[in-house]
């Protein structure tokens, strides 16, 4: 065999196992890739939840001081009232007499 030939067959051989080692390595990124991506799902629910969380309570707060807000209001009309009946029923009258005329058109 000349020197040529037997160095294309060691050249041959070199890339079959260089062929190999890119597969196996292919083959690994794969599986670092699937868990990375399950990993990354699991992180994103996990700060979804998180999130949820935070804005359910947000809502629960702001819920709570809107219906306080309604009460002190609420409370505040009442007292007014009973302090100024004549008043309050002059009031009432003109704001249902101007929404009666602005309705009409």
């Amino acid at each position: 065999m000349s020197a040529t030939a037997e160095k294309r067959i060691g050249n041959t051989t070199s890339d079959v196992a260089d062929f190999d080692d890119i597969k196996r390595d292919i083959a690994e990124l794969k599986g670092d890739l699937a868990r990375l991506a399950s990993d990354t799902a699991s992180t994103g629910m996990a700060a979804v939840k998180d999130g949820a969380c935070v804005a359910k309570d947000a809502i629960s707060d702001i819920s709570e001081r809107t219906g306080e807000r309604a009460s002190a209001a609420h409370q505040t009309l009442g007292d007014s009232v009973s302090k100024r009946p004549v008043t309050s029923l002059a009031i009432a009258f003109g704001a249902g007499a101007i929404l009666s005329r602005l309705m009409r058109k």
